[in-house]
C-alpha cells in the first residue's frame, strides 16, 4: 500500500458499524431517531395563563387563596379544605354556574371538584372562551341500526327536503 494514506476512523457505531454489517446498523437507528421511534416521549408542558385567552385542557391558572373544593357548585357542604392551595397552579376541567358567591356565581371544576372562580386568575369575570360547561348535557344516544332487509320511511331518505310529517312533501 505505497503511496496511499491511510487515515484512522472513529468507530461511530461500534460493533453497528462494522465490516460485516456494512454500517447498515447505524443507517437503521438513525433512520429510527429521524423517524421519532427511538426519542424519549415528548412531556406535554402544562401552559401557564398570564394573560386573557381562550380555554384550551393543557392551561394552568393560578389559584390566589386557598380553596375549599365542592360536589356541587354551592358554598356548602364542603367537600374537601383546602383542595387548591394559594400559588397553585390548576388546570379547569369545565365551568358552570351555581350559588352566588364572593361576588360571582361562576364555579370552575378542579381535579373533580368545584371551586369558586372568583379565586383562580382566568383574566375575566365570565367564562372562558372555549371552555366547557359542567352543566352541558351529553349528546343524545344515537338511534338503533334499522334490521336487517327493512327499508327506511321515504321521508329519512329524501335529503333535498325537510320533512314537515311522515308525508313528504318537496
Amino acid at each position: 500500500m505505497r503511496g496511499r494514506v491511510v487515515r484512522p476512523q472513529a468507530d461511530v457505531g461500534g460493533a453497528l458499524a462494522s465490516r460485516s454489517m456494512g454500517g447498515r446498523g447505524v443507517r437503521w437507528i438513525l433512520a429510527l431517531v429521524a423517524m421519532g421511534l427511538l426519542a424519549p416521549a415528548a412531556a406535554r408542558a402544562d401552559t401557564p395563563v398570564t394573560s386573557l385567552r381562550p380555554w384550551a385542557a393543557d392551561n394552568t391558572y393560578l389559584a390566589e387563596d386557598d380553596l375549599d373544593g365542592r360536589a356541587q357548585p354551592t358554598v356548602e357542604p364542603r367537600t374537601v379544605v383546602n383542595h387548591v392551595r394559594k400559588g397553585q397552579w390548576v388546570k379547569i376541567e369545565c365551568q358552570t354556574v351555581g350559588e352566588q358567591v364572593y361576588g360571582s356565581a361562576l364555579w370552575d371544576k378542579v381535579n373533580g371538584l368545584f371551586v369558586p372562580d372568583a379565586y383562580l386568575k382566568t383574566y375575566t369575570t365570565g367564562f372562558l372562551e372555549g371552555a366547557p360547561r359542567c352543566d352541558a348535557a351529553p349528546p343524545p344516544p344515537l338511534p338503533p341500526p334499522s334490521p336487517r332487509g327493512s327499508k327506511p320511511e321515504p321521508w329519512m331518505t329524501a335529503p333535498w327536503c325537510v320533512p314537515m310529517s311522515r308525508t313528504v312533501r318537496c
